[in-house]
């Protein structure tokens, strides 16, 4: 048993009596625990990371359903933005043609009380 555990250079590293009884003594069975013992640690590992991958997976679609739902409201904005901007360019050049109509009907106006004016003037002539 002693193989393992006083290794040259390694130190004092002491297990608790309770594991130093519970390994084999014979050095290769020891190296083949520790190799099942890393094993296991390693798969709890993994375990834990896939775990943790498919949370993050799914927190990820969430953000991307999200995003996508965004995308569409930015459109739909986007879309009445432009439909009320057209309204809008289509009022203002309703706008500007009645009052150059207006503008024509008052000028017309004038020369008709001018034309009126007149004759009865010179009806009364």
């Amino acid at each position: 048993m002693a193989s393992i555990l006083a290794l040259p250079g390694m130190g004092d590293f002491e297990l608790p009596k309770e594991m130093l009884a519970a390994l084999p003594s014979d050095p290769y069975e020891q190296l083949d625990v520790a190799r099942k013992i890393t094993s296991l640690a390693v798969g709890a590992r993994v375990s834990e990371l896939e775990a943790e991958a498919r949370t993050l997976q799914q927190e990820l679609d969430e953000k991307d359903i999200t995003i996508h739902s965004l995308e569409d409201h930015v459109a739909s904005l986007e879309q009445s933005l432009q439909d009320t901007s057209t309204r809008l360019s289509h009022a203002l050049e309703v706008q500007v043609q009645c009052f150059y109509a207006q503008k024509m009907f008052m000028k017309g106006l004038e020369c008709n009380i001018c034309i009126h004016a007149y004759l009865v003037y010179f009806i009364a002539v």
